[in-house]
């Protein structure tokens, strides 16, 4: 798909419209309790779930992306340029379960109605089923040479985990764009998936947008009540906000999407501690006492240790999937997280075989499978300490795709990744870190298989067991 690039259209002015549409955006302070954006995007509850409807049935019908296009109109007032976005129009063309492109048929087709109806494509619209809301290279392709105006953006929809987020092209570089939002009759605004949870907004009848203190706000259960509840089973969130944008945005009730964000996910969420390691620990983590004896060298300041027959779970969990030509398998281990002289280190005791998305390029795990995992958690005190998946005779690299799911949900200090290839048996780690501000993910190798009876570590896949093996040797010596 490709959209020649024409002269710069301007915006109308919203005091000269009187279609009664849009007349109502001609006071937006009484939509905005604050300073309003520079550029907003206002997207109608119905063009929105158009198009959640459209990606569900494709996602359902045939487990691939699907996308469309926003039209409406685009505007300016004393407060800056914003668009109103009123009809959502389907895009047809190659899709897959992690790519979309839309054919110059179906492009024509709704450029012929735009001008026609007098209105301009806003938004592009896709879904990204199960793995996140991050732009691949494609994406950002396609925004840069189809949706690069100043009126235009593109966002896309994890319909299957209730996340969203947006893209703008400014100065030719494709960056992150949070001043969206979805309105009804009643012009008042909420975050796209918000209608399926918790309604944050303020009185309908003053039509007034309440960006409120997290102090202040009181939905259903408290949002830090929320949040304490799913730290202590282990459960991640991805947030890129600071607590400085978070007091800001109690002070001075700027309205954006990241403001709004911001109000259910934590920059530093409640950090889980580990627990002091002592005598008292139940039998399968006592034989940690002396940890010193499984290590020939400096211990690392953080390391994993994988219960053996919870290895083999996932390693027979992996051959069904491959016998049975699914070819990918993921999963999740449980344990505890302790501290002791040496420095933090995890136990996994449990694996939990998890299901989802499952294609060529990548995993994820559906939200259902998440709560259940979580509720075991809560119920047997334990954390989520591991994400598994497998990839057969393939890279052990993780995808765009994974990265994203990684960095958004086991970005926790005690948690990490493992991607394993069954039948080249390689293997390679991951781990979140903090790179200027924003979650990256690093490699992590400081990872071993325990015997609890011969009370010796091994690197996964090792016939024979040495406990002489330290971190940084384990997967030197794999490759």
């Amino acid at each position: 798909m490709k959209i020649i690039k024409t002269k710069s259209i301007e915006p109308e002015n919203i005091s000269n419209y009187n279609d009664s549409q849009f007349e109502s955006f001609n006071n937006r302070p009484k939509i905005h309790s604050g300073i309003i954006p520079n550029f907003f995007v206002y997207i109608k509850d119905y063009a929105w779930n158009a198009f959640l409807k459209h990606g569900e049935n494709i996602y359902a019908t045939e487990k691939h992306e699907a996308q469309g296009i926003i039209l409406g109109k685009y505007f300016i007032d004393e407060h800056g340029s914003f668009v109103v976005g009123t009809q959502y129009e389907e895009g047809t063309g190659k899709s897959t379960r992690s790519f979309v492109d839309m054919t110059e048929e179906c492009l024509l087709k709704i450029s012929d109605k735009c001008q026609k109806e007098n209105l301009l494509m806003l938004v592009w619209l896709h879904t990204h089923p199960g793995f996140g809301t991050g732009y691949s290279k494609v994406d950002i392709d396609c925004l840069t040479t189809n949706f690069y105006k100043e009126f235009q953006t593109g966002i896309v929809a994890d319909i299957l985990q209730d996340k969203s987020s947006g893209y703008k092209v400014i100065s030719n570089n494709v960056e992150k764009f949070n001043d969206y939002a979805i309105f009804d009759n009643e012009l008042t605004l909420s975050l796209p998936f918000l209608n399926k949870q918790k309604k944050i907004i303020g009185n309908p009848k003053e039509k007034y947008l309440k960006i409120l203190s997290p102090q202040s706000c009181q939905p259903t259960q408290s949002i830090d009540d929320d949040l304490s509840q799913s730290f202590s089973s282990g459960q991640s969130i991805a947030t890129k906000h600071s607590n400085d944008s978070r007091q800001r945005i109690a002070s001075n009730k700027i309205l954006t999407h990241e403001n709004l964000q911001s109000l259910y996910v934590k920059k530093n969420p409640k950090i889980i501690k580990p627990e002091k390691f002592s005598d008292n620990q139940n039998s399968l983590f006592t034989i940690f006492k002396n940890r010193k004896n499984y290590h020939s060298d400096i211990i690392p300041n953080f390391f994993v240790y994988i219960n053996e027959s919870v290895w083999k779970d996932f390693l027979k969990n992996g051959k069904k999937a491959c016998d049975t030509n699914e070819k990918k398998s993921q999963g999740v281990i449980l344990g505890k997280y302790f501290d002791d002289e040496y420095g933090s280190f995890v136990v996994g005791t449990h694996y939990e075989e998890a299901n989802g998305v499952l294609t060529n390029s990548h995993v994820s795990i559906y939200g259902d499978c998440m709560k259940r995992i979580h509720a075991k958690c809560m119920k047997e005190n334990l954390l989520i300490l591991i994400w598994l998946r497998t990839h057969f005779d393939n890279s052990i690299l993780f995808s765009t795709p994974d990265i994203h799911f990684f960095k958004s949900n086991f970005y926790q200090n005690f948690q990490t990744g493992l991607s394993v290839d069954m039948l080249r048996k390689k293997i390679k780690g991951y781990k979140t870190k903090m790179f200027l501000d924003e979650y990256g993910i690093d490699s992590f190798n400081n990872f071993a298989i325990v015997d609890n009876i011969l009370l010796q570590i091994s690197a996964p896949f090792f016939d024979s067991i040495d406990n002489n093996v330290t971190g940084s040797q384990i997967l030197s010596e794999q490759s």
